[in-house]
């Protein structure tokens, strides 16, 4: 055989070897598995007639059921693990729209009768708007879930309608759940009231809840002395201007 083939010779060599059956098998790789195990169960049942070892037929199928029932744990076990990293999705994902974006996308849904797509739009828009107000300076690496819990402490008079928006926005992107126009009204309804509402600033770290005299803190034009003695908005009602 020529072991030194010119260019159109060897181009044919490699299309004859790619041409083999063997390159074409478009069986999963569990039909093949359970293929085999059919052909060895074949061949122990042949040597039973011809002085191999021999099984009793019994023994043969609990065999292979049992391989058959381990391998199906086995994938199960993959897909289960599988999902709990998919789980860390982000809320936003890899959108990098504005919030009014996101609005005018979920108006286009909801029009379009496209209720999921309106759900998860309205919902990322609430994360974009809050993230844009400072409430979720780490928006673009937050999950659903702790999207919905940063919002609910923002908004607590707003919490239950944030749960559930989350919840929905939960099962359309990761559960394959439909979605319907009230759940996409919902979204819309929850969207607009946060753009609304007052959050709730959480206490200010490295600052205790009083100034050294008992009183309670200065904003840092105050304690320049450009406004008197006059107590922190902040500090009284717990809502930033």
């Amino acid at each position: 055989m020529d072991l030194d083939p010119s260019t159109d010779q060897a181009r044919q060599w490699l299309s004859d070897e790619l041409a083999r059956s063997e390159y074409h098998d478009t069986r999963s790789l569990f039909q093949r598995l359970i293929d085999w195990l059919t052909e060895r169960l074949a061949d122990l049942q042949s040597t039973q007639g011809t002085g191999g070892v021999s099984f009793p037929p019994l023994v043969i199928t609990v065999v292979v059921v049992l391989l058959v029932a381990g391998i199906l744990f086995l994938l199960t076990r993959i897909r289960v693990e599988s999902k709990a990293v998919t789980e860390r999705r982000t809320l936003l994902g890899d959108s990098l729209l504005t919030a009014d974006q996101l609005r005018r996308e979920a108006e286009r849904a909801l029009t379009e009768n496209r209720f999921g797509d309106a759900v998860l739009a309205w919902t990322r828009a609430m994360a974009r708007d809050a993230e844009s107000r400072t409430l979720l300076p780490n928006a673009p690496s937050m999950t659903a879930h702790e999207v919905g819990t940063a919002l609910a402490a923002a908004f607590p008079a707003q919490a239950t309608e944030i749960g559930r928006t989350i919840d929905r926005f939960d099962a359309v992107a990761y559960g394959d759940a439909k979605a319907g126009r009230e759940d996409a009204l919902t979204a819309r309804s929850t969207d607009a009231a946060l753009r609304v509402a007052k959050p709730v600033i959480p206490p200010r770290a490295g600052r205790s809840s009083r100034d050294g005299d008992g009183m309670p803190p200065t904003s840092p034009d105050q304690s320049a002395g450009s406004s008197g003695d006059r107590p922190d908005s902040v500090w009284l009602t717990g809502l930033r201007s």
